[in-house]
């Protein structure tokens, strides 16, 4: 959707990239911290913040860098990478996106000030920290930003075709959005420290689950419609009058930002 929920990460050189984050802390000072990356340890898979793997590190007071993945046999998730991070004493988290993600940064209820940005911005910061002995970069929350380009587009973690089984279908028939979706939640999320009553009752999810129920919504308003039509004819109306563009008219592109094929 064009919306971002926007936390902007400013390094120390100037530079500033728009990352996402639905945790944004109105009590936080967001001055400039020491900058240091989880992956420096050397420990393996230490980059992507499991438990352990700041052990010995100093990150006391500090922005910490951390990749997405979860690791082999291991289910290392966005929100447990910043209770890593928390635990160690850091004050803040930029997680960082791989190749794979590209363009696809996520909002999520962090339990720490953090931003998550895409693997442009990754790279950038990597760089920047790699060229200088004191990196350091200061976390912005910006709130809820409308009219953000381009949109629609295909998240990393979307499906694609053809069919394995049989190449000669393509598969999915249509998208919908499904990447940052407001959702009703049945408990707390975000940081322990937040107010608790009556306590959110909200989340922002990505995935199948939120773009499945945003389709459904259009057979149901199809089917009121047309009472009498059958699940194939929606089907196909739903198929045949489907935009293939972006708001901006033109081509809806994928996470790498380059246009999406069939």
């Amino acid at each position: 959707m064009d919306r971002s929920i926007r936390s902007t990460v400013r390094l120390g050189n100037g530079f500033v990239f728009h990352g996402e984050s639905l945790y944004q802390p109105q009590a936080w000072n967001s001055t400039f911290y020491p900058l240091v990356y989880a992956g420096a340890s050397g420990k393996p898979y230490a980059e992507l913040c499991g438990n352990g793997s700041l052990d010995g590190m100093d990150v006391r007071g500090k922005i910490v860098l951390c990749e997405l993945g979860g690791g082999p046999g291991h289910n290392i998730t966005r929100i447990l990478k910043g209770a890593v991070v928390q635990s160690a004493g850091g004050a803040g988290m930029i997680l960082l996106n791989t190749f794979p993600q590209g363009y696809s940064p996520l909002a999520d209820a962090h339990v720490l000030p953090a931003s998550h940005v895409d693997y442009a911005a990754a790279s950038a910061i990597k760089s920047y920290i790699n060229s200088t002995s004191n990196p350091t970069a200061q976390i912005i929350f910006e709130g809820t930003i409308l009219g953000t380009p381009p949109a629609p587009s295909i998240a990393a973690f979307s499906s694609r075709g053809p069919s394995i089984e049989n190449p000669g279908i393509l598969k999915p028939d249509i998208m919908g959005p499904g990447v940052n979706v407001l959702a009703a939640w049945p408990f707390q999320v975000g940081p322990p420290s937040a107010p608790v009553l009556p306590g959110p009752t909200f989340n922002v999810i990505s995935g199948t689950w939120p773009s499945a129920p945003h389709l459904s919504g259009v057979v149901a308003l199809v089917k009121s419609k047309h009472p009498h039509w059958s699940p194939a004819a929606i089907k196909s109306a739903i198929m045949t009058t489907a935009d293939a563009t972006d708001r901006a008219g033109n081509p809806i592109l994928n996470e790498q930002r380059v246009p999406a094929g069939p």
